[in-house]
């Protein structure tokens, strides 16, 4: 199968009419289960336990049925997220990888689920498309030449669900107290996938840019801080007259994406009440050093920051942006004492 980008660009979701009204149906659960099968579950309990966990965060957190939704990840290196009848979302191994951070992958889920709550209904083409796709799974390996087909022929939603859907995602991630730049992230890489030459059959969808800017536009209204500038080359978090830089060369690690998820980082830590510099600390791995915020991962630094800040060692490096992102918490308690 050539590989698909889906979730936020290209969503070949699946849906039976209704399904709002009438739940999920024993034909929903088998088709699942055939799609399951023919695919293969991924055999790590712990990658499925942790999707599992963020769609359920996301459940909770916004007052969502349970009962609605099934979460589990497929065994295939593609790029890709599908959604079935009766509310079973899979995510492949592929966007696990392309997508790493709990935020990431909680803003593609996300926008699954509000594919679900939105009850956007499919074109009865799709629905005669499936049958044919499960027939095709059905018949054996032949079959994967017009199951492929089928899949590659499936019309996308329109641009309003995809934009509804983009809401959700944006909205349950707030609700859940996560990262809200994450779906910037989410968006702007899968747009960089399709530069790259990355094979799209869905081209009517809302390109990734302008689907990106709605989003930071709601995150300007609601005055999230700290805010990200786009400096030639190099990503500036700042918040009031303090700033944070990211130098680094262009890659899958971009210092935009970087400023975008310490920024997010940063508001969800403000959210939950006044820091406290001193629960900034630094671990050190093999090749990197990570900087945790009361258990939580805010930031990383590896080698190609340590060139950038021709500093001794991803150690060394993470010492000094303990201190500016110290420096920004003791920022945030001075003015809260002074509104006291």
């Amino acid at each position: 199968m050539k590989k698909l980008v889906s979730c936020f660009v290209l969503c070949f979701c699946l849906w039976a009419p209704g399904f709002a009204e009438a739940g999920r149906s024993t034909a929903d659960t088998s088709r699942a289960e055939s799609f399951a099968k023919y695919y293969g579950l991924l055999p790590d309990e712990e990658v499925q336990k942790r999707i599992n966990d963020l769609g359920q965060k996301l459940i909770a957190a916004n007052s969502l049925n349970p009962a609605d939704f099934s979460f589990a990840v497929i065994n295939s290196g593609e790029i890709n997220a599908v959604t079935l009848p009766g509310g079973y979302i899979y995510v492949f191994k592929g966007l696990v990888d392309f997508m790493p951070t709990d935020d990431e992958l909680a803003a593609v889920i996300g926008h699954e689920m509000g594919h679900v709550m939105k009850n956007h209904i499919a074109r009865r083409e799709r629905e005669q498309l499936f049958t044919a796709i499960l027939g095709a799974i059905l018949a054996g390996p032949q079959g994967a030449i017009a199951a492929n087909a089928a899949l590659a022929s499936l019309p996308a939603y329109s641009q309003r669900d995809e934009r509804e859907a983009d809401d959700c995602s944006y909205k349950y991630m707030m609700g859940a107290g996560m990262n809200p730049y994450a779906v910037l992230v989410v968006m702007n890489k899968l747009g960089d996938t399709e530069k790259s030459g990355v094979e799209s059959n869905f081209a009517q969808h809302p390109k990734p840019a302008e689907r990106a800017a709605r989003i930071e536009k709601y995150i300007q209204q609601q005055g999230i801080t700290p805010v990200v500038v786009n400096e030639r080359g190099r990503a500036k978090v700042t918040d009031g007259d303090w700033s944070f830089a990211i130098e680094r060369p262009d890659g899958a690690d971009k210092p935009l994406y970087r400023g975008w998820l310490l920024a997010g980082n940063l508001y969800v830590i403000a959210r939950a009440g006044v820091p406290d510099a001193d629960k900034f600390i630094v671990v050190e791995q093999p090749d990197n050093a990570q900087i945790y915020y009361d258990g939580h991962l805010v930031y990383s630094v590896g080698e190609l920051d340590v060139l950038a800040a021709n500093s001794a060692s991803p150690a060394q490096q993470a010492a000094v942006c303990v201190e500016q992102l110290r420096a920004w918490a003791m920022r945030l308690a001075t003015n809260s004492s002074a509104k006291k």
